[in-house]
């Protein structure tokens, strides 16, 4: 047996590991350093807004230290470039409107980078400590010892196997009565045991054994009734399954606990969202009001900065959004109830109406099935998936996009939905349903990547999966399995 897989599981994940203080401190410094040399290196291509050398600086530090490192990276590249690049070399000063402009939105733009990363290295490392759960209770499989008895349980036959797990010998154990010797106690009256094993032939259950040490032993024995001509015997086949039921009460007291923190960090998500937006609110409308007072009024570069900062600022309120969109699915209870996959697709398509026929889309649908599940949902899942071909079409051709089902077995469903747009090429399967992590440009293509996480979500929370294939440059299919 390879003890090894359950760990291997999870070498393999793609999120990085979190570094601890002080080298997750040492890791910003370098990294504002380096950012500030690329700055110094390229002063034409990065003159337009100074920040921008600097977003990559904020984004590792947060993915590779977590919160605080990521605020660190914040105030230090806010230092470099106050001292270096801005209007005021040397200071500290906020005195033109462009600097605080691109200052609020570095800031805020940083701040939600952080939280979504610290949520993702916690949820890594509650992974591991599951798989470290989970390679334990492998480590104690074992093979169970066996007893061959008489009708009237005295033992016959008495393997290696029971005198290495009870710790006694053959000669000690040939003859006695096995229950007597071992102290058993019964999941239930012997007399049903023995009843059931004349009927059927057989019997299993969970016994409690004492050792010769006075230790009581779980055991899960199974009894093979044999037949002779003139009289029968008892195989009674043992495994220790003690360290195995203290380690189940154990993946029990681990689930509840990986439950509760699952629960902490989807509050953490929500509360952390929703506590940005006031601030986003105030800056959004102070940056409008900057720009109706300043716009024509200061050099086009600052007209330039303040719209920079106006749509910055209005990007991140989409993310904040998307983000609380995204942590509400995990936090409500699934109102699952019968659920008209038709009508859900219609309830979706009223929701496209202006994005379906701006783009000339032609969606059609086989006749779909009634399934169990959270039917606001399941809007939020197809909303999503035909929003995603209508964005992702191309533009040489008309938009079909078809939505089929195929029953997989009595108890689940496949759904598909398929269209004729760009495709999607191979390595990018898996990142499409990260969240946050996005194939174009938001100047090619609006949106904040999570569409896809959260269509993953919503079926895993319905106990299914979701998948992709694709031809580049030929169309998609997104296909996902739902219980019936």
């Amino acid at each position: 047996m390879n003890l090894r897989r359950p760990a291997e599981l999870f070498e393999n994940l793609t999120l990085p590991h979190r570094l601890r203080p002080p080298q997750s401190y040492m890791f910003v410094l370098l990294l504002v350093v380096l950012g500030t040399l690329v700055r110094w290196g390229m002063p034409k291509v990065l003159e337009s807004t100074h920040f921008l050398a600097f977003y990559p600086v904020v984004v590792f530090a947060a993915m590779l230290g977590g919160f605080g490192p990521g605020v660190l990276a914040i105030a230090l590249s806010w230092v470099s470039v106050s001292l270096f690049f801005d209007y005021t070399p040397g200071t500290l000063s906020l005195g033109h409107p462009s600097e605080l402009g691109r200052l609020l939105v570095f800031v805020v733009g940083g701040l939600g980078v952080t939280v979504v990363s610290e949520v993702q290295l916690r949820g890594r490392e509650r992974q591991e400590r599951q798989a470290q759960e989970l390679m334990w209770l492998t480590q104690l499989t074992n093979l169970g010892p066996f007893i061959i008895r008489d009708r009237h349980d005295r033992i016959t036959h008495w393997s290696d196997g029971c005198t290495r797990m009870y710790g006694i010998n053959a000669k000690d154990a040939v003859g006695r009565v096995s229950h007597e010797l071992l102290q058993t106690e019964f999941p239930e009256p012997p007399e049903q045991i023995y009843k059931t094993l004349h009927e059927t032939g057989r019997w299993e259950g969970e016994l409690k054994h004492t050792k010769a040490d006075g230790s009581v032993l779980t055991i899960s024995s199974h009894w093979v009734l044999q037949n002779s001509v003139s009289d029968y015997a008892i195989l009674e086949i043992c495994s220790d399954v003690t360290a195995i039921k203290e380690t189940e009460e154990s993946l029990r007291k681990v689930t509840r606990e990986l439950r509760r923190s699952n629960q902490e960090l989807e509050n953490f998500a929500y509360i952390a969202s929703h506590d940005l937006q006031e601030p986003l609110r105030g800056i959004t409308g102070f940056l409008t009001l900057l720009q109706r007072r300043y716009a024509g009024r200061l050099d086009e570069k600052a007209d330039e900065y303040i719209r920079y900062a106006v749509d910055g600022a209005s990007r991140m309120s989409q993310l904040i959004n998307d983000l609380l969109t995204y942590s509400r699915v995990g936090r409500k209870e699934l109102n699952a109830r019968a659920a008209d996959m038709n009508q859900v697709v219609e309830n979706a398509l009223v929701n496209l109406r202006t994005a379906v026929e701006e783009s000339g889309a032609r969606i059609t649908h086989d006749e779909l099935p009634t399934i169990f599940g959270d039917q606001l949902q399941l809007t939020q899942l197809f909303q999503n998936l035909i929003g995603n071909a209508i964005k992702f079409r191309a533009p040489e051709r008309t938009c079909l996009i078809h939505i089929a089902a195929r029953k997989v077995d009595d108890h689940s469903w496949e759904f598909s939905v398929m269209d004729n747009g760009i495709g999607i090429e191979p390595e990018y399967y898996d990142r499409i349903f990260v969240i946050f992590r996005r194939l174009h440009s938001t100047k090619k293509y609006a949106g904040t990547g999570i569409g896809l996480a959260l269509c993953k979500r919503i079926v895993e929370r319905h106990g299914g999966r979701i998948w992709v294939e694709s031809n580049p440059g030929e169309g998609s299919t997104f296909r996902f399995v739902l219980a019936a």
